[in-house]
C-alpha cells in the first residue's frame, strides 16, 4: 500500500459514514498507520489494552517498528489474529468484532480479535425449563455458546467449524459435532444447505431452519430440532448428531432428528430410567389426546353416538338440545377463542398475561355457557386438549398438533369416526415414508 492518502481514503469509504466506525491515525515509528474498528462491536477499552498500549510501550522503549508481524510477535503474544489481503476483507473482519491495523508500505493488514462488548448474562432457559439438571441456557453470543458446549464435552474430538451465510447479513455460524461419531454424509449435506443460503436477514435459528429446509419446506413434520439448553446440545452431539449455533441467537439447531426425539426432554436423562420411561409414555398419550380428542368427540356426537354409554349419550344429547350451533361450528369457535387467548397471553406483558388467562378461561367461558352459546362438554374437550398440549416438550410438535387437529375435526364432521381412522392411517403412511435428513427414516429411534 504505497499511496498512503489513497489508502486512508479507501478505508474511510469502505467503513462508510457511520457514527460507530472508528478510524485513528497512529505513528508506527517513522511510518504512518491506521487503526480502525467498529466501537459497537469491539470495546474501545479492549482496543486500547490489546493494541495501542502495547504499541506505545514498545516504541517508548526505543524499539524501532520493523513490520506488523514483528510487532505482533513481540507485543501481542497469543492473541487471536489473522491477516487481511485487502481493505475489503479487513472491513469484513471488523464487522465480526475485530480491529485492524494498516501500516504504510505493507501489503497485508493485521486484524486482531477484540470483542469485549457486553452481552446478556447466562441465565436459565426461558422456554425449555426443567426441575432437574443444569440451569444454564444459551445466550446471544456465539463465543459464550461454544464455551457452554465445550465445558460439557471435554473431548479432543469435539469440533467447531465456522461458516458465514451468504447475502447481506453475513451471519456467523458454527457447526458442532464429534469427529468419528457424526456421519460424514449428514455433515456434508448440512454444509451444502448452509452454503446455498443467501438471505438478507437471518438473525435467529428459527429463520435458519426455514432456510435449511429449502425446497423441502412442504414437509409436514419438523425434521430439525431447536433447543436452548447447552446440556441437551451436548447430549445430542455425543450421540452423533450435529448442532448448528448462530451468533445472535439463544438457540441451537440439531440435525438429523427422528420422530421420538421430539418427546425426549433433557430432564429425562437426570431421572431414574423407570420414571423417565413413564413420563415418556405420558407424553405420547398426551400427544394422541391433543391430536385426536376433538375429532373423536365430533365423530361420536354426530355419527357414532351408539358407542357411548347410555348415561353419557343422554347427557350430551340433553346439552345439545338448546345449542344454537352445530357441534362442529361450536367446537371450532371455542378452539378459535382459545387460540386467540393463547396468542394474546404470549404477546402481553408478563404483569398482565396471567390475568388475561384467568379472564379468558373463566369469565368468558362461564359467561358463554350460561348464555347458552356453547355447551359444557365442548369446554371440557377443548380444556383437555389444551392441557395435554402443554405436556409435549417442544413447540414444533405442539404447532403440528394444532394444525392436524383441525384436519381430524373436519374429517370427523364429514365421515364420522371412519374419517378419524382414515386420517390416522394416512398420517402413519406419511410418517413411515418420511426421511428426516440424508434419507434417514424419520420413524427410527432417535435415542
Amino acid at each position: 500500500m504505497n499511496d498512503w492518502s489513497e489508502t486512508e481514503a479507501s478505508v474511510r469509504e469502505a467503513l462508510g459514514s457511520t457514527d460507530d466506525a472508528v478510524v485513528n491515525r497512529i505513528a508506527l515509528g517513522d511510518k504512518r498507520g491506521l487503526l480502525f474498528y467498529f466501537s459497537s462491536l469491539a470495546a474501545t477499552e479492549q482496543v486500547a489494552a490489546k493494541l495501542t498500549q502495547p504499541l506505545n510501550e514498545r516504541l517508548s522503549n526505543g524499539n524501532a517498528f520493523e513490520s506488523l508481524e514483528s510487532f505482533r510477535s513481540a507485543c501481542l503474544g497469543g492473541l487471536p489474529h489473522r491477516y487481511a489481503s485487502d481493505i475489503g476483507q479487513a472491513v469484513e473482519f471488523t464487522l465480526q468484532g475485530d480491529a485492524a491495523v494498516v501500516a504504510e508500505g505493507e501489503s497485508s493488514i493485521l486484524v486482531v480479535q477484540i470483542g469485549g462488548v457486553p452481552t446478556r448474562a447466562i441465565g436459565e432457559p426461558k422456554v425449555q425449563t426443567s426441575i432437574f439438571g443444569p440451569k444454564e441456557g444459551f445466550v446471544e453470543s456465539l463465543d459464550i455458546n461454544i464455551s457452554l458446549v465445550r465445558r460439557r464435552i471435554r473431548n479432543a474430538n469435539l469440533r467447531f467449524r465456522s461458516i458465514r451465510l451468504g447475502g447481506g447479513n453475513r451471519a456467523k455460524l458454527s457447526l458442532a459435532y464429534m469427529e468419528g461419531k457424526a456421519e460424514e454424509e449428514s455433515l456434508r449435506e448440512l454444509l451444502q444447505r448452509v452454503e446455498r443460503i443467501h438471505s438478507e436477514s437471518t438473525f435467529d435459528t428459527n429463520q435458519l431452519m426455514q432456510q435449511l429446509y429449502g425446497k423441502k419446506k412442504s414437509k409436514l413434520f419438523p425434521v430439525m430440532l431447536n433447543i436452548e439448553r447447552p446440556d441437551a446440545a451436548a447430549h445430542y452431539i455425543l450421540e452423533g448428531k450435529i448442532a448448528l449455533l448462530e451468533d445472535g441467537s439463544p438457540y441451537a439447531v440439531v440435525a438429523p432428528i427422528a420422530f421420538d426425539d421430539f418427546f425426549h426432554f433433557p430432564e429425562d436423562r437426570y431421572m431414574f430410567p423407570a420414571a423417565a420411561k413413564a413420563v415418556l409414555a405420558l407424553r405420547y398419550i398426551a400427544f394422541i389426546i391433543a391430536l385426536l380428542l376433538p375429532g373423536v368427540y365430533i365423530g361420536l356426537a354426530n355419527y357414532n353416538v351408539e358407542i357411548l354409554p347410555i348415561s353419557l349419550m343422554m347427557a350430551i344429547a340433553g346439552q345439545r338440545t338448546d345449542a344454537p350451533f352445530p357441534s362442529v361450528i361450536e367446537l371450532l369457535l371455542v378452539e378459535l377463542i382459545f387460540e386467540l387467548i393463547w396468542e394474546a397471553t404470549t404477546r402481553m406483558p408478563r404483569a398482565v398475561g396471567g390475568a388475561l388467562t384467568i379472564v379468558g378461561a373463566l369469565v368468558i367461558g362461564q359467561a358463554a355457557v350460561e348464555a347458552g352459546i356453547i355447551t359444557n362438554i365442548i369446554i371440557i374437550v377443548v380444556a383437555m386438549r389444551a392441557v395435554t398440549g402443554y405436556v409435549i416438550p417442544y413447540d414444533e410438535m405442539v404447532f403440528l398438533a394444532r394444525f392436524l387437529r383441525v384436519a381430524f375435526v373436519l374429517a370427523a364432521a364429514v365421515f364420522g369416526l371412519y374419517g378419524v381412522f382414515l386420517g390416522i392411517a394416512a398420517l402413519i403412511c406419511y410418517v413411515t415414508n418420511l426421511r428426516s435428513f440424508h434419507d434417514k427414516p424419520y420413524f427410527q429411534s432417535g435415542g
